[in-house]
């Protein structure tokens, strides 16, 4: 009888495999998405070589994924992960139902539900948040059948639940605060049961030990991550700013208007409120001079101190008002916990009280702290279905009901209108639409043509620096560059850095910038000649005017493919750092210089070529220099080409800025840092 039992096991183990393969399938196949930027950007992190960190995942996660990226860089191994949250999932709780004792009818039900709620929570919208989530529910899931075993076939020894705390730890690896978000189920869903007492006595020997095991694993993994970042002082600077900086973004609601705080932010650093907008908007980090450490503590110790307790309420109803119409995973939770009701499991009021209770208690929790997303609350929901598909299985019916005909009627009555809202969900919530749109996967899968031209125009230039206010990488849809299903050489875009997003100041970039002579991003726009930015807006430009140099200019000096304006940022020459040069052979010819409204924005244009001067080519770069009649000197850069010709387009310059120039000069820097005077236009 036990070799029997323990054949039934595998066989239900396998036949969990492979039909959690055929869900999986397809699901890849309906065309999942990337639900933000941050996946793109941690795999483009684990991709560039040997020993690369992620910026929210474990270190020793991280080691172990760089190291496949770097042994087998032909496989999309974050993406992979991804997949491997999902199927996992999905062969733990089809494995825990068809171990149960149900029927066959409760079978399909449960298979229906289960394959369109992981697609919605994990899998439509993949994130390294779901995937944590999803490792640690299916975790979860293996604990409590080693703890309810009796009510399951087959035999259930302690290796399931090393299983289950296994698979718990790697949810944790992935994102920590999502792997352990779950674990008051868990213990709800124990003490609720002995409440209830619906299979007896829980056996208190499997609840201590997996209580201990589980605690003493998560905290053991908690201390090795604060370890390993303690041994290296940049990843810990970096971690505490990242928390700085994360406090203030991502709950920018909870934040005073500037008009009602001023002198607060002034006194923590802030110049003005184009400040506060300028990190509030962008996540603008790129300046460690005013954005650093001391500034963002100060800031963030603002936070909720000018809502009232009132805006409060209304910030946390707003938040649970948005969860629960965009969270459509509900419906499918709903219709799973009216089936159960309809199996006769109304006696088991006391679990489903605990389990909705749990999530509600969270969800107002996480919205009252100021911010919950839905890649939080629908894992949270996904927990709520799978909790009641355990009640579904350790909970055996009473053979008095199945004896009652008119109770089984209703019943039959009750689970075919189930089918039919099934129906209509799966209509409702998009899943028979992506089931009709499937098609065999591509590198070109969600990526975003927009931001990929960009990154292969940087790419095609490695000696420039580009030094973007906002990063290519944006928000959804289609948040990245790089598709979800595509793999990239190690050394992709290593002249592209962000000076914005929670990935600008990793030690990685920073060491970057240092081997490249750059130690503050934002001076080295406008003090390099190798720098080059993007055209968003013009609040870089005034921050830099506001803290630096009032003369900065800013000039158009190339296009991105999709017609995106490329631009330097110049400070005043100065009349002692030109030499007026007799030698000077050539003549230079100006062809254009008028007001051009370029990118439905002020702009001049200056176009011109120089003849006959051989030094060209020992350019490092080219500028105009303007002196107006109040002594004040403005310096723009001009695009050299290689046959003598330039060109730009002048920002925030028109024919009234123009009206009081009193001289024009060409200048030229040349490679070995002199300046050289080519002569007055």
């Amino acid at each position: 009888m036990q070799i029997y039992g323990k054949r039934i096991i595998k066989n239900d183990i396998l036949k969990a495999m492979l039909l959690a393969s055929a869900f999986a399938g397809l699901m890849v196949l309906m065309g999942p998405m990337q639900d933000t930027n941050d996946d793109a950007i941690m795999a483009w992190q684990l991709s560039r070589g040997l020993g690369s960190l992620a910026s929210f995942i474990s270190p020793y996660l991280s080691l172990l994924i760089s190291a496949l990226y770097y042994y087998i860089p032909a496989l999309p191994w974050w993406s992979l992960l991804l997949v491997a949250g999902a199927w996992t999932l999905l062969t733990v709780a089809l494995y825990l139902v068809m171990t149960a004792e149900l029927t066959d009818g409760n079978h399909n039900m449960v298979y229906l539900i289960l394959f369109a709620s992981v697609w919605l929570t994990v899998m439509r919208k993949v994130n390294f948040t779901r995937t944590a989530a999803a490792f640690a529910a299916a975790g979860m899931l293996l604990c409590l059948k080693y703890v309810y075993s009796d009510c399951f076939k087959g035999e259930t020894k302690c290796r399931t639940c090393v299983t289950g705390i296994c698979l718990v730890i790697i949810g944790c690896l992935i994102r920590f605060d999502a792997g352990i978000m779950l674990l008051p189920f868990l213990f709800v869903f124990l003490l609720a049961q002995k409440i209830a007492d619906r299979t007896g006595k829980i056996m208190n020997r499997r609840t201590c030990f997996l209580a201990v095991i589980l605690i003493g694993a998560v905290l053991f993994l908690r201390l090795a991550n604060t370890v390993f970042f303690a041994a290296d002082p940049d990843w810990q600077l970096y971690q505490t700013q990242n928390a700085a900086r994360s406090s203030i973004v991502d709950y920018r609601d909870l934040y005073p208007a500037w008009e009602d705080a001023a002198d607060e932010y002034m006194a923590c650093g802030l110049l003005d409120k184009a400040d506060l907008d300028m990190f509030i908007g962008k996540g603008y980090m790129g300046d460690p001079d005013v954005y650093d450490l001391n500034t963002l503590e100060a800031v963030g110790r603002m936070k909720g101190q000018f809502i009232g307790v009132r805006g409060r309420i209304m910030l946390t109803l707003r938040s649970v008002k948005k969860m629960l119409v965009e969270g459509k995973v509900i419906l499918w939770v709903m219709l799973l916990y009216v089936y159960l009701f309809c199996q006769n499991k109304r006696k088991d009021w006391i679990i489903y009280a605990g389990i909705w209770g749990t999530a509600f208690t969270m969800l107002a929790f996480f919205a009252f702290r100021g911010r919950i997303m839905l890649r939080v609350w629908e894992p949270i929901l996904l927990c709520v279905l799978l909790m009641g598909v355990l009640a579904l299985a350790i909970t055996k019916r009473s053979q008095d009901t199945l004896n009652n005909e008119i109770e089984a009627g209703y019943s039959h009555i009750w689970s075919w209108l189930c089918y039919g809202l099934a129906v209509i969900f799966l209509f409702y919530t998009g899943i028979a639409r992506s089931l009709c749109h499937m098609s065999m996967p591509g590198i070109e899968d969600d990526r975003d043509e927009f931001s990929r031209a960009r990154a292969e125009y940087i790419q095609a230039s490695p000696e420039r620096i580009y030094l973007l206010s906002q990063p290519l990488f944006h928000p959804p849809p289609n948040p990245s560059p790089f598709g979800i299903w595509e793999t990239l050489p190690a050394d992709y875009l290593d002249n592209y850095f962000s000076l914005s997003n929670w990935d600008s100041n990793r030690p990685e970039n920073i060491s970057r910038l240092n081997a490249l002579g750059i130690s503050n991003p934002t001076r080295a726009l406008f003090e390099r000649t190798d720098t080059y930015a993007e055209f968003m807006d013009d609040q870089t430009y005034l921050y830099l005017q506001r803290h630096y140099n009032s003369n900065i200019t800013c000039s158009f000096v190339d296009e991105f493919p999709d017609g995106g304006a490329v631009l330097q940022y110049t400070v005043p020459l100065g009349a002692d750092a030109v030499m007026t040069a007799s030698d000077v052979q050539g003549k230079i010819y100006l062809l254009k210089s008028e007001a051009d409204p370029r990118y439905q924005i002020k702009t001049w244009n200056m176009e011109g070529r120089i003849d006959g001067w051989d030094d060209v080519a020992d350019c490092e770069a080219l500028y105009c220099d303007i002196w107006k009649d109040d002594g004040q000197e403005y310096t723009f850069r001009l695009m050299l080409e290689e046959d003598g010709s330039f060109h730009a387009f002048f920002y925030d310059v028109d024919e009234v800025w123009m009206e009081d120039v009193i001289e024009e000069n060409l200048i030229v820097l040349l490679n070995d840092g002199k300046y050289i005077n080519l002569g007055e236009f």
